[in-house]
């Protein structure tokens, strides 16, 4: 989708569907069954699945000599918002056996947070930047 509709779009409005299957998972009643978290889950992997256009953008952002630091760059950010995101939930469980299921869906809301924002970033991108392909 990033060719045709534009990378910053896909992004935007993958993490959107991202951020949204997060809600349903975490306010959705856990009874629904396994079949709808297993389609709810593949949704919101499809969805985040468009960060890798982070790298499209990001290489089309530096000098045509640089595009190793532009990798660097993001998959140092990939890494240290995934570390960010294991510790936070982690933290937030109550208690040291990990809490109910409930308990942990409502701890994981951080990551609803996290769509958001990323969604906010490739929305900002898309209105300021410098890139030749955005």
């Amino acid at each position: 989708l990033g060719p045709r509709i534009g990378e910053v779009r896909t992004m935007t409005w993958a993490f959107l569907v991202a951020a949204a299957t997060m809600v349903v998972w975490g306010l959705v009643p856990i009874d629904l069954g396994l079949a709808f978290d297993v389609v709810n889950v593949a949704v919101m992997g499809f969805a985040c699945g468009s960060s890798v256009l982070a790298f499209t953008l990001a290489c089309s952002a530096v000098p045509a000599t640089r595009p190793a630091a532009a990798v660097g760059m993001v998959n140092f950010a990939g890494i240290a918002a995934g570390a960010i995101l294991q510790v936070v939930p982690g933290i937030l469980v109550p208690s040291a056996e990990g809490g109910s299921l409930r308990e942990q869906q409502e701890a994981c809301f951080v990551f609803i947070l996290a769509g958001l924002v990323s969604a906010l970033a490739a929305w900002r991108i898309g209105r300021g930047t410098t890139s030749r392909r955005a």
